[in-house]
């Protein structure tokens, strides 16, 4: 292989993936063989000359990430009314195998339509990227995630071990403080960690659970064409297919506050009609629940997530059809 090759998207991906089996210093030595080629390249730009090795691999991986993504774009597009519910779920939890049932292991959350959580995270969506590592003869789980906006890019890494665990995030801090480069010049942002990790843990639960509430954007449904195996992508937006996440409740929601906004008297809209109006669409606590599905050794336990108990919401203000997502092996990247 030559050096060319040994810096493509691949091969970073390989050692960012690696199994036990490999040992520190090979991949040590892969990475210096990679500094070599490109420490040179990287002093003539702007961006790349005052990065540190360490520094200059993240770049380098944030490029394998999207060059992986580009090969299949798929698109979460998170209802905001939704996330509010699922984020007030009480319960954050990490089950065994579970992402494991996710339809893609790589994909973007698009939180535009979320404004209180892009100005949370400092982002206007984020890619997300789970694989699993063994480690000393132990399985983790690796999470990947890179928030992006308009000019920047910030990754942040967790690992769990792969067992049945609850999850506080006690370690992590409500707001911290980060540094990125834009333009050549370091700029500040304050973020939320801990709610950042909270809503992708749940949004992958989400994603993995059983009967999910996700439906085909309409917009792609007409666009999108499936690339050819084996081609590269030519970064169209024919390429991307986007998915709704929450177009139940949150077409619930919005239809009950449209109908309160209209029905509500002028001279008397400061007060609430609780006691004659409409009874406000909710769940009767929106929980998890777990189920064992399969039989003998092919038995898993997996989540379901619980907020079909709408009061206040007419079968006729949901959409009628959810359609599911159909992929090939679990939807992994090829």
């Amino acid at each position: 292989m030559s050096i060319r090759n040994s810096v493509s998207a691949e091969a970073i991906l390989d050692i960012l993936t690696a199994p036990s089996t490999d040992s520190q210093q090979e991949l040590q030595k892969r990475k210096n063989g990679i500094f070599s080629f490109l420490k040179p390249n990287a002093k003539a730009n702007a961006f790349l000359k005052g990065l540190s090795n360490s520094e200059l691999f993240d770049a380098l991986e944030s490029m394998a990430i999207i060059k992986k993504w580009s090969r299949n774009k798929q698109v979460f597009r998170l209802d905001n009314d939704f996330v509010h519910e699922l984020l007030n779920t009480e319960e954050v939890f990490y089950e065994k195998d579970s992402w494991k049932f996710l339809p893609y292991q790589l994909f973007y959350l698009d939180i535009e339509d979320c404004p209180e959580y892009c100005e949370m995270f400092s982002c206007q969506g984020i890619f997300v990227y789970v694989h699993n590592l063994f480690e000393d003869g132990k399985e983790k789980v690796v999470i990947r995630i890179y928030r992006v906006n308009q000019d920047m890019f910030i990754k942040d890494m967790f690992e769990l071990g792969n067992v049945s665990d609850q999850l506080g995030f006690c370690n992590l801090s409500d707001t911290k403080e980060e540094i990125y480069l834009s333009n050549g010049e370091e700029k500040k942002i304050t973020s939320n960690i801990r709610g950042l990790m909270t809503m992708v843990v749940q949004i992958l639960n989400y994603l993995s659970s059983v009967q999910p509430d996700i439906e085909e954007n309409p917009q792609t449904k007409k666009t999108y064409r499936k690339p050819a195996p084996h081609t590269e992508p030519k970064n169209k937006y024919s390429e991307i297919q986007k998915w709704d996440v929450g177009v139940r409740f949150g077409a619930a929601f919005r239809a009950w506050k449209k109908e309160q906004e209209s029905t509500v008297p002028k001279e008397t809209s400061g007060t609430q009609h609780s006691r004659h109006g409409k009874v406000r669409p909710h769940c009767r606590k929106a929980h998890w629940s777990h189920f064992w599905y399969g039989s003998g050794e092919n038995k898993v336990r997996r989540a379901k997530w619980l907020s079909e108990c709408f009061v206040g919401v007419r079968t006729e203000e949901m959409p009628a059809v959810i359609h599911k997502i159909e992929t090939e092996q679990k939807g992994e990247v090829k």
